[in-house]
C-alpha cells in the first residue's frame, strides 16, 4: 500500500511513496511521472535494477564511477511523488538504521537542454566533471521532505553575485561568482568556485570555509562519507569526518612502520 508523508512544515507538499512493484498508479500521478520513473515503479525489483544499471552505465566520466558503483549496490525500494510534481526513486543502502542518510533519492534524468542552459548562464559549462554530474544527478537527495540535496534542474541556481551576500559573508571576494551546488539541512550551502575548489558557506558564521581542492576530491569524499556514515551531509559533520579520517590514517601509518632494529 502507498504511504502518505505529510510535510513537516505548514503548507508544504504532501508526498506519497509507492513501493515496488506498484502496478496500480493513479492517473494524476501517472501523468506526472517521467516514463523512466513510471517504468521503474511498475516493475519488479530485478527489472528495476537492470533499468537503473542501464542509466548508470551510460555515464562515462571516470570521477563519477565510484558514485555510480555505490548507487548500483543500493536496493530500489519505492518511488516518491510530491504534490508539487517532484519525484524520486528511493535506493536503500546496506545501513541497518532508518535514519535520514541511509538512502539515496535519485530524481528522473534531467532535461539536457535545460541543464546546458543553466550551466551556460552560470558560467560553469566548461567544468567537465560538474557538467557530467549535472547532466545525470541534478537533484540527488538524502531525503525528500526536509533534506539536503544537490541543486536540481528546475531550481533557481544561486551564484554569489548579490549585494546582500557581500554584506553577510566576510570573505565574499574570495568566493565571488561561486555556484551553490548542494543545500544542507541546516541551511548551509556547498559552493563550487569558478577556479574549481569547493567550500562550505556557513551561514550562521558569515564565512565560506574552503574544504576541497577540487570537485573531484569532493566526489571522492562524498562517496566514502555515504558508505561510512548514515548521517546527513552538512558543513559541520562532514569536515569532522575528514579530520577523523586523517587522524586514523596517520595512526595506521605509524602502526605500519617497521620497528627499529636494535
Amino acid at each position: 500500500m502507498p504511504v502518505v508523508h505529510e510535510a513537516p512544515y505548514p503548507d508544504g507538499p504532501t508526498a506519497t511513496e509507492y513501493f515496488l512493484p506498484q502496478p496500480e498508479i493513479p492517473d494524476d500521478v501517472r501523468a506526472g511521472l517521467s516514463p523512466w520513473m513510471l517504468y521503474i515503479v511498475t516493475s519488479v525489483k530485478p527489472v528495476a535494477l537492470r533499468t537503473i544499471n542501464e542509466r548508470l552505465s551510460r555515464i562515462e566520466h571516470p570521477d563519477l564511477q565510484p558514485l555510480c558503483e555505490q548507487l548500483r549496490s543500493y536496493t530500489p525500494v519505492s518511488v516518491i511523488f510530491c504534490e508539487d510534481k517532484q519525484s524520486w526513486l528511493r535506493l536503500d543502502s546496506n545501513h541497518t538504521s532508518n535514519k535520514v542518510g541511509t538512502s539515496a533519492y535519485l530524481p528522473p534524468q534531467p532535461d539536457e537542454n535545460l541543464i546546458q542552459a543553466r550551466l551556460d548562464s552560470a558560467g560553469f559549462s566548461s567544468k567537465s566533471l560538474f557538467l557530467a554530474f549535472a547532466m545525470n544527478f541534478c537533484g540527488l537527495a538524502e531525503d525528500f521532505l526536509v533534506s539536503g540535496r544537490f541543486v536540481a534542474a528546475d531550481d533557481d541556481w544561486m551564484l554569489l553575485t548579490e549585494d546582500w551576500q557581500e554584506e553577510i559573508i566576510d570573505n565574499y571576494d574570495d568566493w565571488k561568482n561561486s555556484l551553490a551546488i548542494y543545500s544542507a539541512r541546516n541551511g548551509d550551502q556547498l559552493l563550487l568556485h569558478p577556479d574549481g575548489h569547493v567550500g562550505w558557506w556557513k551561514y550562521a558564521e558569515g564565512y565560506v570555509e574552503r574544504e576541497f581542492e577540487s570537485l573531484s576530491k569532493f566526489m571522492e569524499f562524498y562517496v566514502q562519507f555515504r558508505a561510512d556514515v548514515a548521517w546527513p551531509l552538512d558543513s559541520y559533520g562532514a569536515p569532522d569526518y575528514v579530520r577523523n579520517e586523517a587522524k586514523q590514517q596517520k595512526s595506521r601509518n605509524k602502526s605500519d612502520r617497521p620497528l627499529d632494529e636494535t
